[in-house]
């Protein structure tokens, strides 16, 4: 999904329909599987783990909780920012991302065009 965003933009096509279906879906299974299943699960190994607490280990119960917490925090902070990335690609922010984009593109066009002529340039000395 992220790779067909590259690509799509290194074909000029930022913007497109196909970038907003590619940003919608990975969002709905980012949200799916992360945020709500990962949750879900952390929940149910907290729930399978509440009878025998007592003889787990305490310095276990923080590590886990505190790795749990973290870990699911960031995919919050993670879902925050990719949500933002698609507006910012499809909203108000799309021209400044465009023509950031176009203009790295058309450097790198720049770039490429350079080693043309320098590649000629060594092959006419040659």
């Amino acid at each position: 999904m992220v790779n067909s965003v590259i690509v799509q933009d290194k074909l000029n096509m930022t913007g497109s329909i196909y970038q907003l279906v590619n940003g919608v879906v990975l969002l709905i299974a980012f949200l799916s599987v992360r945020i709500v299943f990962g949750i879900y699960m952390s929940r149910q190994a907290y729930l399978s783990v509440l009878p025998v607490i007592d003889r787990v280990p305490t310095h276990l119960i923080f590590v886990y909780t505190a790795a749990n917490i973290v870990l699911n925090g960031l995919n919050l902070f993670w879902f925050y920012k990719m949500i933002k990335m698609v507006q910012r690609r499809f909203k108000g922010g799309a021209s400044s991302s465009s023509s950031s984009s176009s203009s790295s593109s058309s450097s790198a066009k720049g770039r490429t065009e350079k080693m043309k002529k320098s590649a000629l340039k060594e092959g006419k000395e040659q």
